[in-house]
């Protein structure tokens, strides 16, 4: 189990490795819906998955209460005041 486990990382390891040298040589050209995922898609889920874990698991509120307008409403009224 453990074998293979570590040889499934390494040819992910690989793969990956062989797309950004190819990338940085100039043979793989990224279509531009691909990057607009990357530098926009991949952080905006990371701020949503931030929002969610440090409200829900740091702060002790329910998880589904992050993303909620009248949560950042409230927030908002606190901070004007």
């Amino acid at each position: 189990m453990k074998e293979k486990l570590l040889h499934r990382f390494k040819t992910v390891y690989n793969r990956i490795k062989l797309f950004f040298e190819a990338y940085f040589r100039g043979e793989f050209k990224m279509r531009f819906w691909v990057k607009l995922i990357i530098f926009i898609g991949l952080p905006l889920l990371a701020l949503i998955i931030g929002l969610i874990f440090g409200y829900g698991v740091i702060g002790d509120g329910d998880k589904v209460d992050a993303l909620k307008p009248s949560t950042w409403m409230h927030i908002l009224e606190f901070l004007r005041n």
